[in-house]
């Protein structure tokens, strides 16, 4: 029996589509301004700004494949003749954005982790983060996971079955193969479960390292400049370099550090629902608790859009590099950009 009746299921839909339809567009649209952006830049300016664009291009593309999501929620409320499509087109996007968003996963996870080690070690940032590795373990990640999800997704069956309420057919999917249960525990442990804890984990770890840094930068700055300056310094007498990091690494590391924190709240409340797996018997495509696993994907669809969408504001708050580039883009005057 469904923990969900037919009438809270419809609500909790009508309620949470409302955010998603805006998300979805405002990611679209924002995106496509920090791919401008990011290319008028310089992509191969940076390690930072190649995974920057990478990611802003993969948050396009999953906020592009969450669109028919919403189209056909508000198409089938229009008119019910066009649930057999909506439902074919729905669960082929479902899958196309799953695999995009954990590729914008590992490149939020690459950011934090080349910040911290560029932070911490400086002088050795590019010999353990050089191209070829990392553009090698990204796409490796990338093809494992959706590996993963293609071998679940090729074991589901589409079946006809006749409604009960209009006068034709219902598609829905069934896990009615052999291999089908297997896939599914396989995708759901290495997606679900070790992909994002570690990515949790990773990115918490790599964000402490970075405060830490900022507060040592920011407390060396406060005693230097509360501190008396000889007219001639001694020779020597230098900052220690542990202390120290330049403006610009400064503001780097805080805008890499407000966009992964964000990311990870955001990551952590759309993996909470996911747990409901463990616990909750018949969440599936055709299990008893089908409509709660639509509940489930369209929290975590709200989740996903709300993080590529919202993306452009850090950037215009804590960039300036980034203001300067997106004010040219309009023609509007560079006052007020530092």
């Amino acid at each position: 029996m469904s923990v969900l009746s037919v009438d809270v299921y419809h609500l909790c839909l009508q309620i949470l589509h409302v955010p998603l339809s805006v998300f979805v567009i405002l990611g679209i649209l924002t995106n496509g301004v920090n791919i401008v952006v990011f290319v008028k830049q310089g992509v191969t300016s940076g390690s930072i700004t190649w995974a920057l664009f990478a990611m802003s291009a993969t948050s396009f593309l999953a906020s592009v494949i969450l669109l028919p999501q919403v189209v056909c929620y508000y198409a089938e409320m229009v008119n019910a003749d066009v649930y057999n499509a909506c439902s074919l087109i729905s669960t082929a996007t479902i899958f196309l954005h799953f695999i995009w968003n954990k590729v914008t996963c590992f490149f939020t996870v690459y950011i934090s982790v080349e910040r911290a080690i560029c932070v911490v070690r400086p002088l050795h940032v590019q010999t353990y983060m050089k191209l070829q590795y990392k553009v090698l373990i990204v796409l490796s990640l990338c093809v494992v996971t959706t590996l993963a999800y293609v071998g679940y997704s090729a074991t589901l069956k589409i079946a006809w079955v006749p409604s009960r309420v209009w006068n034709g057919t219902m598609v829905f999917l069934l896990s009615q193969t052999d291999s089908s249960p297997l896939f599914y525990l396989l995708n759901f442990i290495f997606n679900s479960l070790v992909v994002t804890n570690v990515a949790i984990v990773t990115i918490a770890t790599s964000a402490v390292v970075m405060v830490m840094r900022l507060n040592a930068t920011r407390r060396w700055r406060e005693s230097v400049s509360h501190t008396a300056r000889p007219a001639h310094p001694r020779k020597g007498s230098k900052p220690k370099p542990s202390c120290k990091l330049s403006s610009k690494n400064v503001e780097l590391c805080r805008t890499v550090v407000v966009i992964t924190l964000f990311y990870l709240a955001c990551l952590l409340c759309s993996h909470l629902p996911v747990m409901t797996f463990l616990v909750m018997p018949g969440v599936s495509f055709d299990g008893e608790n089908k409509m709660l696993l639509d509940v489930i994907l369209t929290i975590r669809f709200d989740l996903d859009a709300l993080y590529s969408s919202l993306n452009i504001f850090f950037y215009l708050k804590l960039s300036s590099n980034y203001r300067e580039i997106f004010f040219s883009l309009f023609n509007s005057p560079k006052s007020g950009v530092h």
